[in-house]
């Protein structure tokens, strides 16, 4: 398991590093002082897992996390409990507060690890053609080629298909990872569209879908446009 350090938090570096020297499974590819010289690491080499201290110059760590497309487990490590409840909404592996020992440390590190392999075993079993989402007490399959998009809003993503939605409580980071990347793009913080679905880009930052325009955010219309089979 891969794992890139975000923050001068000596201490933790310190950890992870004789954490790593013992523990066969975890491997320390690198440290980085702020959020800008950590965005360009993971584009170049993503990792399994992201320490990150909040002596972040310029950004919090969760804000960070929520700047990733497709974010890698992540443990935080804060001067206060504050904000664990949303850090766990995002799905981290674990929330420390300063100070903590290296006991408190490791349990960490292996509540990740546990989380990274138990995530293997899930991708496995999960349907190459489907996603299943919660609507009242069932759960509801759709198929990928029904989607024409998903839209995030607010604390829900809205799955719009051709002839109905579904508006399920969850993240569009999560619904990125469920989704295939061969099929799905992002264009926007609150837009997935499907590829096949796309019938025209235009100059004004949107694309067409079904008769309606989508915006495309300057982030996005690079990666749009290399999914494109362009002439």
């Amino acid at each position: 398991m891969t794992c890139l350090i975000l923050g001068n938090n000596l201490y933790a570096c310190d950890l992870l590093q004789k954490t790593a020297s013992s523990a066969s499974y975890l491997e320390l590819t690198g440290t980085c002082a702020d959020a800008l010289e950590a965005s360009a690491f993971l584009q170049k080499r993503p990792v399994d897992l992201l320490l990150i201290s909040d002596e972040i110059p310029g950004i919090t760590g969760l804000d960070f996390l929520k700047s990733l497309f497709a974010p890698p487990l992540a443990i935080l490590i804060a001067s206060t409990p504050d904000h664990a409840a949303e850090a766990f909404d995002l799905m981290v592996a674990d929330y420390l507060v300063k100070p903590f020992n290296s006991a408190r440390f490791a349990a960490a590190l292996q509540r990740a690890k546990e989380i990274f392999e138990g995530r293997g075993v899930t991708k496995k079993k999960v349907e190459k053609d489907a996603i299943f989402v919660r609507s009242g007490n069932a759960l509801l399959k759709i198929r990928f080629d029904e989607i024409l998009w998903a839209q995030a809003l607010g604390d829900y993503v809205v799955f719009q298909l051709e002839e109905k939605k579904y508006t399920v409580h969850t993240t569009l980071r999560l619904v990125a990872e469920r989704l295939p990347s061969e099929k799905f793009v992002r264009i926007h913080r609150s837009y997935i569209v499907a590829l096949e679905k796309v019938e025209s880009v235009e100059e004004g930052c949107r694309v067409i879908l079904h008769n309606q325009p989508l915006p495309v955010s300057e982030r996005f219309r690079t990666g749009l446009l290399e999914q494109l089979n362009l002439l």
